[in-house]
């Protein structure tokens, strides 16, 4: 038997998806974290996923426990991120499309914008903190 997925209710989303100010790049900036419904593998992990080009805009996203965060353990996020990029732009659409008008055209946060890459690593402890209603 394996990991249970996180289980994360509407008051729970509502608090991970909570905008909060950080410093970035020596600047104040709000952070819209976006949590992803869809779960990937058991969902015993809970991920961010930061594109580098709308840092630091976040997505929260459910993937399996064994999925570790480097490359030189098996099972890692790298060997996945296609799939978690796909989940995540099914959800919030791509950030570049072409209109029915053959016009392209350019959507910002939350839209998805992978063309720079992105970072990623655990968040799990994000819901336990969201629970206990402590700030970021």
């Amino acid at each position: 038997m394996g990991t249970q997925p996180i289980k994360i209710g509407k008051a729970l989303r509502a608090k991970l998806e909570k905008p909060y100010w950080v410093r970035f790049w020596g600047q104040r900036r709000l952070c819209k974290p976006v949590f992803i419904e869809r779960i990937l593998g058991d969902g015993g992990k809970l991920l961010f996923v930061t594109p580098l080009a709308t840092r630091p805009h976040h997505y929260l996203i459910r993937v399996d426990s064994t999925w570790k965060d480097n490359n030189y353990e098996q099972p890692c996020v790298a060997d996945h991120i296609d799939e978690i990029y796909d989940a995540i732009e099914n959800q919030v659409g791509p950030s570049e499309w072409t209109d029915d008008r053959g016009r392209e055209r350019h959507d910002y946060w939350p839209a998805a914008s992978f063309d720079c890459g992105s970072c990623w690593g655990d968040a799990s402890d994000s819901v336990g903190a969201a629970e206990r209603g402590e700030k970021r």
